[in-house]
């Protein structure tokens, strides 16, 4: 993947993108996340050429996402499963194909349902205050630096007018 690109910055993004950065990786991991477990099943859903597939698949194993394990006990056919790391990625793939949705709607219609399974309801992905657990919204989110050496002048004056426009926007 493209790990040298993001040596130099010490960044949670940057770090994440080295691992699932390239246009296939988060696609394999949706496939996965919805049951596909076969290399043909990748390669069927994905139209992507066997000699990819199989070195990004490696490339996923290597990283923890995925582990290839038989079929069943004993077998010589190995299948692909998310583990723990790679299903962790489904907050992410919800985040993303939400953000898809609003800003590249299908022509025929959604084409994901997010659903909450033990009631059927629809879900969406939320920002979560963590004292509370209570659902904000966006616009009144931002990732911030956690220490502050690592913050610029020019982020420092953004994060100060980002608090001065919610604060005036939460009297209204």
């Amino acid at each position: 993947m493209t790990t040298s690109n993001y040596l130099n910055l010490d960044c949670p993004i940057a770090e994440s993108l080295s691992i699932v950065g390239d246009q296939w990786t988060l696609l394999i991991i949706r496939d996965a996340l919805t049951g596909v477990s076969s290399f043909t099943g990748f390669e069927q859903s994905l139209g992507i050429s066997r000699r990819l597939l199989s070195r990004r698949l490696k490339e996923l194993e290597e990283s923890g996402l995925i582990d290839r394990v038989p079929v069943k006990e004993g077998a010589a056919r190995m299948k692909y499963v998310p583990t723990r790391k790679g299903a962790e990625l489904s907050m992410v793939l919800m985040a993303f194909a939400d953000w898809g949705e609003r800003w590249q709607p299908g022509k025929r219609g959604p084409r994901y349902e997010h659903t909450h399974i033990p009631t059927g309801k629809e879900i969406r992905p939320a920002m979560v205050r963590v004292d509370t657990n209570e659902a904000v919204p966006m616009q009144d989110c931002a990732s911030l630096p956690a220490a502050a050496s690592m913050v610029s002048p020019e982020q420092r004056a953004h994060i100060e007018e980002r608090v001065a426009q919610i604060k005036a926007a939460a009297k209204k």
